[in-house]
């Protein structure tokens, strides 16, 4: 058996994967079916032979049993949920900003409910605020939280990092702050890092400074809101996040510095495994980060100790240790990308280069344009090794894809590159001098103005990116990987044209199917993003905003919404959009009233009064509900859309429930007919 710690990792990696995301409290039926098979395969003689069966369906059987004991988690903090507590807890980490909250990550030293009983909250607690808390990392805080679960969206995400339940603070209530004199060492890269920082700070002007600390230190609060939209627009966030690049960089930089001494290459090899550890730790131990550090480390050891290097088993190792840690590990959608790039690159970076080396003009190979030309076509194959398995990933868990991401990769990872170097440099050197470093932080700059600019320019073309969230690309997707998957095994890579023509067919087959069903229709969408529930409608790719604040054009595209029309400000008299199709009929603070095909809406907000609206609004044929209005018994709806089941019931009306707060779909058809969905 080759490589076995590959095959061993990946499917260890896949497994609790598809435990996490698919089969979730199910995931020891799993175990069981892969528990059953296995032995079905150790006596198969065919089946036992390489030993690679036996072995993909033992690890599957071990990764369903340690998602199946380790699940029963969350529905201890689903019976938590939805309660009052008052907490006294630890902050483990830096506070982040999402939108116009402020984010902590607590370690719950005392928690009692509203009768004095004392609770154990699971793992650690994400706690919301409005205002910033005059508290730092490892401050201790007391204060009454409400406590509720995580979307089902992002709930494997949180899991992955040892977080079952979030709350929010009631800040109106007493909030205690008490600081902490004996800091752990952790606070020692915290410190740091803020040091480090400051010196971009100093050099730069704010926005740069900012970017150059995300792209360099990972930090994604510092990076602007402009700028983080726009590298997701072109495809190229992954820049914004800190990678194999970073410590690939950091280490050839590392070990040239060294090697200018005349030190031995094991000596420096030697040198730079604590420089990776630091680093890892400097960047917050993230799972992309840690699967790089890990393979770094195992290609220095192999250095040290004379032996080669496996990529593939080394990436394989990596998953293993990180999936031991924590199997909730494989929910990080970061470790994902960061894995099924990585893998891609290993497996075809090298096969795509000699395949379009071969077939160069003879007059390029041997010419001037020999070098750009390959660095360019270097670039581009990682690019497209690197997409073959994260891109069906990002489809699925984005629900959006970057049209212009080939073009923006090879226009920005290059630069990009030479950023990091740049940044490396100057912090390395600010810290010992400003003035020295202010040369590097110049052309750090000029290239972070680059970036930016790029980035915004490609991201700014109407169609830079697409959603994905429709089942007919799903359907496409899993189809084609099929069909690859059935040539590769077949051993047969002349039948890839064919295989390529069928995917063509099957994609051109599921858009005219869904453009048949739904090209006329109106689907009016409610989506929890930046701190506030949206309502939103669209038709043929227009939007129109019914509720909340209009998002930032990648949240409008997950929506399939590429042009906005309607922004929510409501004239004097009803607002008919596409032909009539929608009408906003009237909006309030706390309440909207519109139809669809002639479907009546109303949307009621947080504190509406079904007194303060007009009479013609409390017989809607579709009732959204945000929060429980006052005088609920006015209202008299067919059907009631439930967005957070916390709410209850609402007189004798169907119910509809989203499955996660404030996500919720329903199509309007011309004939008047309704279908409901939960792609929100």
């Amino acid at each position: 058996m080759r490589r076995p710690f590959a095959w061993i990792g990946t499917t260890c990696l896949c497994a609790l994967a598809a435990a996490i995301f698919v089969l979730k409290e199910y995931s020891i039926w799993m175990a069981a079916a892969a528990g059953a098979l296995f032995i079905v395969a150790m006596i198969v003689p065919t089946l036992r032979k390489g030993r690679v069966a036996p072995v993909v369906l033992a690890v599957s059987a071990l990764s369903g049993v340690a998602i199946g004991l380790l699940y029963p988690v969350f529905s201890t903090a689903k019976a938590l949920a939805e309660q009052d507590y008052a907490i006294t807890a630890q902050i483990v980490e830096p506070p982040e900003q999402n939108g116009e909250r402020f984010v902590y990550e607590l370690e719950v030293l005392e928690a009692k409910d509203m009768e004095g009983k004392t609770v154990e909250i699971p793992g650690k607690l994400r706690m919301t605020c409005r205002n910033a808390l005059a508290a730092e990392a490892f401050d201790i805080v007391s204060g009454k939280i409400f406590a509720y679960l995580p979307g089902d969206a992002v709930r494997p995400h949180y899991a992955a990092r040892g977080i079952y339940l979030s709350s929010f603070l009631y800040e109106y209530e007493d909030v205690s702050i008490r600081r902490t004199d004996e800091k752990p060492w952790q606070n020692v890269f915290f410190t740091l890092r803020d040091s480090l920082e400051e010196v971009f700070y100093t050099l730069l002007p704010e926005r740069e400074a900012g970017f150059l600390s995300g792209i360099v230190l990972g930090d994604q609060n510092a990076v602007s809101e402009e700028d983080s939209e726009s590298f997701r627009l072109a495809g190229v966030s992954h820049l914004l996040s800190v990678s194999g690049l970073h410590l690939s960089i950091l280490v050839r930089l590392l070990m040239k510095l060294l090697g200018t001494f005349r030190i031995p290459r094991r000596g420096v090899c030697a040198l730079s495994m604590p420089v990776v550890l630091g680093f890892m730790a400097l960047t917050g131990f993230s799972y992309a980060v840690l699967r790089s550090g890990i393979m770094y480390l195992l290609y220095l050891l192999a250095e040290i100790i004379n032996r080669r290097s496996d990529g593939l088993n080394s990436l394989g190792v990596a998953a293993v240790v990180l999936c031991v840690m924590n199997p909730f590990s494989a929910g990080d959608i970061g470790l994902l990308l960061s894995f099924s790039s990585t893998m891609g690159i290993l497996l075809f970076q090298n096969r795509i280069s000699v395949w379009v080396g071969d077939r160069l003009p003879v007059r390029i190979k041997v010419g001037k344009l020999r070098r750009p030309v390959e660095a360019i076509l270097d670039s581009l194959a990682v690019t497209l090794a690197s997409s073959v398995f994260s891109v069906p990933i990002s489809v699925f868990y984005f629900g959006v894809i970057s049209l212009v991401s080939p073009l923006a990769n090879l226009l920005l990872v290059y630069p990009a590159s030479i950023l990091l170097a740049l940044g490396i440099a100057t912090v390395i050197v600010g810290m010992l001098s400003v003035s020295a470093a202010l040369p590097l932080g110049f052309a750090a700059g000029i290239l972070t103005q680059y970036e930016e600019w790029m980035a915004g320019w490609l991201g700014s073309f109407p169609w830079a990116a697409v959603s994905t969230s429709e089942t007919y690309v799903h359907l496409w997707i899993v189809g084609t990987l099929i069909l690859v998957g059935c040539v590769v095994a077949m051993k047969r890579p002349k039948l890839m044209p064919l295989a390529a023509v069928c995917s063509v067919l099957l994609l051109a087959c599921g858009m005219i199917s869904h453009w048949a069903v739904y090209g006329d229709c109106v689907s009016v969408r409610a989506f929890y993003s930046e701190g506030e529930i949206h309502l939103m409608a669209s038709h043929g790719g227009r939007g129109a905003v019914l509720w909340g604040e209009a998002p930032d054009r990648y949240t409008m595209v997950q929506q399939s919404v590429f042009t906005l029309e309607y922004a929510g400000t409501l004239e004097e008299e009803p607002v008919e959009l596409w032909d009539n199709r929608l009408v906003i009929q009237g909006q309030t603070d706390a309440a909207c009233f519109f139809t669809a095909y002639g479907v009546s809406m109303l949307f009621c907000g947080e504190d509406c009064d079904m007194e303060d609206v007009p009479e013609e609004w409390c017989s809607p044929d579709i009732l959204w509900l945000a929060a429980v209005p006052k005088n609920q018994q006015i209202l008299s709806p067919k059907t009631v859309i439930v967005l957070d089941e916390s709410l209850g019931t609402v007189g004798g009306a169907c119910q509809l429930y989203a499955e996660s707060y404030g996500r919720f779909a329903v199509n309007c058809f011309p004939d008047g007919t309704i279908r409901e969905g939960r792609n929100g």
